[in-house]
């Protein structure tokens, strides 16, 4: 969970998601994905995103 939060946080900063294709953020690639599957139902029930892929 902490992990999921930093890496959320660090690349929301840089305005870009973890490239997979990148070996140094192969890591932070998967604890991406497996956050915004988490929290993306609810972000799109408030409306506030559209189109992440669940």
């Amino acid at each position: 969970m902490r992990d999921h939060l930093h890496v959320l946080v660090h690349y929301g900063r840089r305005q870009s998601a973890p490239e997979p294709e990148r070996f140094r953020e192969q890591r932070a690639h998967s604890l991406w994905t497996e956050a915004f599957a988490a929290i993306a139902p609810a972000l799109r029930d408030k409306g506030i995103v559209r189109g992440i892929a669940r």
